[in-house]
C-alpha cells in the first residue's frame, strides 16, 4: 500500500529538481522514490558537496541487533542493582 510524503522547497529548487529528474528520463516523485529505496536498501546516506564530503556510517542489521541487546543487557544489570540497593537501605 502506497503513502504519501510532502516536502516544502523554495520553488528555484523544485524547478531544478524537476529539470534535473527530466534530464535522467524520470520525474520528482520516481526520483526521489529511487533513492529513498536506495538509502534504505544500503542504510546509509551519503551527502556531496565540492567543498565537503560527508559518508554517515551505516550499520548491519546484526549490528543494529546486538547493540539492542548489550543496551538491554547493561540496562536490565542496573535496574536489578538499584532495585537491590533500594530494597536494602
Amino acid at each position: 500500500m502506497k503513502d504519501t510524503l510532502t516536502i516544502s522547497l523554495e520553488k528555484e529548487m523544485k524547478q531544478d529538481f524537476t529539470l534535473f529528474a527530466k534530464s535522467l528520463g524520470t520525474n520528482p516523485t520516481n526520483l526521489l522514490c529511487m533513492m529513498i529505496q536506495s538509502t534504505m536498501r544500503g542504510k546509509k546516506v551519503e551527502f556531496h558537496n565540492p567543498n565537503i564530503e560527508l559518508e554517515i556510517e551505516s550499520f548491519s542489521d546484526t549490528e543494529i541487533k546486538e547493540f539492542s541487546d548489550n543496551f538491554m543487557n547493561r540496562t536490565q544489570k542496573n535496574t536489578d542493582k538499584m532495585e537491590h540497593l533500594l530494597t536494602h537501605v
